[in-house]
């Protein structure tokens, strides 16, 4: 009878163990904050390995497929690229068929990994006219990978676990529905639903999904922007991220994954090592909202070796030390709006812009038109203000004659004070300004009683009678005790692998220190026909075309600045072309990049040149993956066609 006993128990434990090892090993926690998200799918470091392979790593937690990124091909269907990894194809579509990577999911699960599908990405075709187009589309999207049924499956049985929003075309229609009617299909299921905007607040994509629709994760890039994470005193998680968690987050219990490049070469800024990410991470350990760090991508993470570790492991272990000791420094947020901005310039980093590099500038811009009178800019101290390393002036007429004072000086403090400027003009000093640290900065006084202190920002104004004369460059800081209504944002330009993007402003006056040989009224113009004179206009430019200093437009289907009297030119993202796009049917536009199939629809006419998505080389991937994120705009300029 012992024996017998004995034998019983041996056999229930050998029945135990293979129950257990045969049950998902549990990876991801919904409670914790060491969890450890990886794009995969595009290759960024030139090559990668199966998706089963990065799911055998312990470091690995959560897997985000990348990307679908045409909603509707000319078959009508969705349309997904996974670089190298898959190549065959439904009879008759585009729409690839993926049977290694449907195994590959299984694996991943198997091992209590989440997988999900993300949709955008930085280049690709996408976006929604109408609420009813997005829910619409979460039905199609849940019956060919979720758990519905469709004739078109590219994963085959294979379920992911939920939907990633990485969209970056600044078209924020239709997502909050998309996301709504998701969650309504993924009732009775254990799914998800996670955006990946960039850090700059609010995200211009998708901040209107963000506020009004329930979002498990969301994958803030900390990168490419000036808020990433290489920039502490600009890191934006408590400031921005956390405050939107505690007062409009739909889900009070959303998880914020602070997001990486996994090497340097993986983004155009904001790499860091495990190391040095440990303050980062240690200075926002106490917010419940914490659920980890995301990477951009696996195949730079597992490829990138820091002191014979992989990148991975090593963030991976670092989210073990966060909290276990305190941080060795302290790094204050961002301030929003309405807070104070202190004065952080550095006559040691002065550069020119000629001389200005990736690394150097601020990687993404977003635009706000507020427009800011006198009478609401109190008295500022002018006390202990060191002189500029360099400055020039030049003025700008406004319609009440006035004259306000323009001091440009690299990367040191200074002041200046105009004297006829009405204290209670109505008349906008600025029509726009964008956001994020730059190597060059001006200072502009605005009023006879209120003086401004140079900061690390730049604002661009825009006076569009004459296009090419009527962009000037000027900075200013946000005074401690202004309201946010009649402040201005400081911001930037782009660098040289990336786009930037300003609004114009028809309404208001030309500079009259302007001299140019090719001008364009387009004063009176609003809405699409403003866009198209601007369009016109920068038409008849080339590269040797004289310019005024600080001017901004479109040269040769390139984004440009002119600098002297000559343009610089920046590329835009592959697959896109610099233009001027109308702002529904206000006097202003936005000069900025964006792909032919979106500019036809914006105009209302087809377009003579498809830019189609194809299953792109490797080296392509790198080019396209390392260039600057699309601009980010200011929510209150977003416009209700797709853009």
């Amino acid at each position: 009878m012992r024996q017998w006993s004995s034998f019983s128990t041996l056999l229930i434990l050998l029945v135990s163990q293979c129950f257990y090892a045969a049950r998902p090993v549990d990876a991801y926690s919904d409670s914790s904050s060491d969890n450890v998200v990886v794009y995969w799918g595009q290759a960024s470091a030139g090559s990668q390995e199966p998706l089963s392979d990065y799911c055998q790593s312990d470091s690995v937690d959560i897997v985000v497929l990348s990307f679908l990124m045409t909603f509707y091909a000319a078959d009508g269907l969705p349309e997904v690229n996974f670089a190298n990894a898959c190549s065959d194809t439904f009879s008759g579509t585009t729409l690839l068929k993926c049977d290694q990577i449907a195994a590959d999911i299984q694996t991943c699960q198997a091992k209590g990994k989440k997988v999900l599908l993300s949709l955008g990405g930085a280049a690709g075709s996408y976006g929604f006219s109408s609420d009813s187009e997005g829910s619409s589309f979460a039905t199609t999207l849940w019956d060919m990978f979720g758990g519905g049924t469709s004739d078109y499956r590219p994963f085959g049985s294979a379920v992911v676990d939920g939907f990633d929003l990485d969209i970056e075309n600044a078209n924020s229609i239709g997502y909050a529905a998309f996301v709504e009617q998701m969650r309504n299909l993924y009732s009775g299921g254990d799914y998800y639903i996670s955006g990946a905007p960039q850090c700059p607040f609010p995200d211009a994509s998708i901040g209107d999904a963000l506020d009004n629709a329930w979002f498990d994760f969301v994958f803030i890039q900390f990168y490419n922007n000036y808020c990433g994470v290489n920039n502490p005193s600009q890191f934006n998680y408590d400031s921005d991220w956390q405050a939107w968690v505690s007062s409009t987050a739909v889900n009070k219990n959303v998880k914020l994954y602070v997001g990486v490049p996994g090497s340097s070469s993986a983004a155009g800024s904001g790499y860091t090592t495990p190391s040095g990410l440990l303050d980062i991470m240690n200075s926002i350990s106490d917010k419940s909202s914490l659920g980890g760090v995301m990477i951009w991508d696996a195949s730079q993470a597992f490829t990138n070796t820091i002191d014979s570790s992989l990148f991975i492991d090593g963030i991976k272990t670092m989210l073990g030390q966060v909290g276990s000791s305190p941080s060795s420094s302290s790094h204050p947020a961002a301030s929003s709006v309405s807070s104070s901005v202190v004065a952080t310039t550095s006559s040691e980093a002065a550069v020119t812009f000629e001389s200005l590099s990736i690394s150097q500038v601020a990687q993404n811009l977003y635009v706000d038109s507020a427009a800011t009178s006198s009478e609401a800019m109190p008295d500022l101290p002018t006390s202990s203000i060191a002189e500029p390393t360099s400055s020039s002036t030049s003025t700008v007429e406004l319609p009440s004659s006035s004259v306000v004072e323009v001091s440009t000086s690299s990367l040191a403090p200074s002041t200046s004070s105009v004297s006829d400027l009405p204290s209670s003009s109505d008349d906008p000093v600025s029509s726009s300004t964008s956001e994020a640290p730059l190597s060059f900065t001006t200072t502009v006084t605005q009023s006879n009683r209120y003086t401004a202190t140079e900061i690390q920002y730049v604002t661009v104004t825009v006076y569009p009678g004459d296009i090419t004369s009527t962009y000037t460059s000027v900075s200013t800081m946000q005074p401690t005790s202004a309201s946010a209504s009649s402040s201005l944002v400081a911001s930037a330009v782009e660098s040289a692998a990336g786009q930037a993007s300003v609004v114009v402003d028809a309404s208001n006056p030309s500079s009259s220190s302007a001299e140019t040989s090719n001008t364009a009224d387009c004063s009176t113009l609003t809405g699409v026909e403003l866009a198209n004179c601007e369009n016109a206009y920068f038409a008849t430019l080339s590269a040797s075309s004289t310019c005024t200093d600080g001017a901004i437009g479109c040269v040769e289907g390139f984004f440009a600045k002119c600098d002297g009297s000559s343009w610089v030119t920046f590329s835009c993202p592959l697959g896109t072309v610099c233009t001027a796009l109308p702002n529904g049917d206000t006097a202003y536009a936005i000069v900025t990049c964006d792909t032919e199939d979106d500019i036809s629809r914006i105009f209302g006419t087809s377009s003579s040149k498809k830019i189609r998505r194809r299953n792109v080389s490797e080296s392509e991937e790198l080019e396209r993956r390392s260039m600057v994120r699309r601009p980010h705009r200011h929510h209150a300029h977003h416009r209700r066609s797709t853009f």
